[in-house]
């Protein structure tokens, strides 16, 4: 028997075609046990929001035309963590064993006896022709099919020989990795015996959010690919059944591009709210919370709450950090016993009702200007002590402090957190082909604005002509303002509720109106 070596073990894991709801369950445990994981750039970024908080996550994407690791190095890298003794997924998407390297990679682990564990995933060569609504197989025009992909493994398009076997066929073919040879593809199979008018369908980031669909012929497939700008990755699928449309989907969503930037903890939240709505978001993580350089701040501030004093809360984050660290610090929570407990906005009020705690100052209108007033208004009526501890970012508005102390307050301002850029996030972000631009753009923060202005490489390349941009807050909203050179005269609306679910419901709005635009249009062009 084979001596395994006492090293690490290792994953091969299908991520399938979409998120999270199509992975095995073996897969997504795999996941969340993972110490390292080793991702394409066809694997959604929801999946990786499962991997342990300490999981290093090393990308190794390859697209066509793009700088990308030799698949050596790939193996290079899988070896090397397993040798370290790590739980390593090399997670891939599709199949590992359908055109997914994956068989190349297993090899190279036989050779280093390290132990690893094959999980299939859910191919795109079947998946995204059943997105767009086309079965591969159907007993009355295709009762088999063909996957092939476009090019031989030295990059030279595929042999003819293989297109002509396909074309004696009366099958299905599915052509993987294609989009760049369809004219020579299309060219050839004609002259193989094929008719031109054969059905083809083009589909460009299938099970993707921003899914576009082409039916076409083989006669006009290079053109119509030309004109309708279709990117890679696609799916090309030849044959009878690419002409049927059994997507169920005969109503075309008015928005599918939508930007949500944010942290990932808020990203993901509003994600679902935008899903309970029927609209799809892509996430962009801009920001991270850093506590390691407030947790002094945080213990000299709980020393400054005293009885009858105002604690002050102005952001969820800001909630969930405090209480944390008492927790870490082993502070009795009965510490604010006793204080009047002021937040703003509804996701602050909500989180301090999770733990125990209901506002007993919460101004009509969402800024920390009201805030300040609301308190100075609630100390006056009753008596209360003329002190406040706030607890929230670094970055935060000044004016709570300036209004307070002009209304004779003793101020503390802990920065109970800061945020800063995920440069880690937005690398990956850019480095899997950010190029398409967006309908509608969320923020829920300043800080969020300013990293996405100043940190992505050319922020004014995802916005349209007519972008929406929906925010939390004026505070927000006037750090959207300073970026107005870049943006243009682009509309900015402000959720009323101060909400992961205020905000996609002012995103669902934003829709309905330009849907309820287009029907207009599409009226008077009519009525003329």
């Amino acid at each position: 028997m084979r001596e395994i070596k006492p090293q690490g073990k290792v994953y091969l894991v299908g991520a399938g075609c979409g998120g999270e709801e199509l992975l095995t369950l073996k897969a997504l445990d795999c996941i969340k046990n993972a110490q390292v994981i080793i991702y394409d750039s066809l694997v959604d970024e929801d999946i990786l929001l499962n991997a342990r908080k300490d999981c290093e996550k090393i990308y190794v994407g390859k697209r066509f035309g793009k700088p990308s690791p030799l698949q050596s190095e790939i193996n290079g890298i899988i070896l090397n963590k397993a040798l370290e003794g790590k739980t390593v997924v090399r997670l891939k998407g599709g199949d590992p064993f359908v055109f997914g390297r994956g068989g190349e990679e297993a090899q190279a682990l036989e050779k280093e006896n390290i132990s690893y564990e094959v999980l299939p995933g859910i191919s795109s060569c079947i998946a995204v022709p059943q997105r767009a609504g086309i079965p591969v197989t159907h007993r009355d025009t295709s009762r088999s099919f063909m996957v092939i992909t476009a090019r031989k493994s030295d990059g030279t398009p595929v042999d003819r020989q293989v297109l002509e076997g396909y074309a004696r066929t009366k099958g299905t073919l599915v052509v993987l990795m294609g989009l760049n040879l369809i004219g020579y593809i299309a060219e050839t199979l004609i002259s193989c015996g094929l008719s031109e008018d054969t059905p083809a369908a083009v589909i460009s980031d299938g099970c993707r959010k921003n899914q576009r669909v082409i039916r076409t012929t083989l006669k006009n497939a290079e053109k119509d690919v030309k004109e309708n700008n279709m990117k890679s990755p696609a799916v090309i699928v030849i044959g009878d059944t690419a002409a049927c449309d059994f997507s169920g989907e005969k109503q075309q969503q008015e928005t599918k591009n939508i930007l949500i930037t944010g942290t990932a903890t808020h990203t993901e939240k509003l994600s679902k709210e935008l899903k309970k709505l029927g609209l799809h978001g892509e996430k962009l993580i801009l920001s991270k919370i850093n506590i390691s350089t407030c947790e002094q701040e945080l213990a000299k501030g709980i020393e400054k709450v005293e009885n009858g004093c105002y604690t002050i809360f102005t952001s969820p984050n800001g909630v969930d950090v405090f209480f944390n660290l008492l927790k870490k610090y082993e502070i009795d929570v009965r510490k604010i016993y006793g204080t009047r407990i002021a937040a703003v906005g509804s996701g602050t009020c909500e989180k301090l009702r999770n733990y125990g705690l209901i506002p007993d100052v919460v101004p009509q209108k969402y800024t920390v200007e009201e805030l300040a007033k609301a308190i100075a208004e609630d100390c006056r009526k009753n008596g209360g002590v003329k002190s406040a501890v706030a607890f929230r970012s670094a970055q935060g508005s000044k004016s709570l402090e300036e209004i307070l102390t002009k209304e004779g307050f003793d101020f503390t301002d802990v920065s109970t957190y800061s945020v800063g850029a995920d440069k880690d996030a937005i690398e990956n972000f850019e480095k899997n082909g950010a190029e398409k631009k967006y309908s509608r753009i969320t923020f829920s923060s300043g800080s969020g604005v300013k990293i996405f202005f100043e940190e992505m490489k050319n922020p004014q390349s995802f916005f349209l002509q007519d972008t929406v941009v929906i925010c939390i807050g004026e505070e927000t909203k006037k750090q959207i303002e300073k970026y107005r050179g870049l943006i243009g005269n682009m509309k900015i609306i402000t959720a009323d509720n101060f909400s992961c679910k205020g905000l996609a419901k002012a995103v669902k709005e934003s829709c309905y109106e330009q849907k309820q635009k287009i029907k207009t249009e599409q009226h008077n062009e009519k009525s003329c």
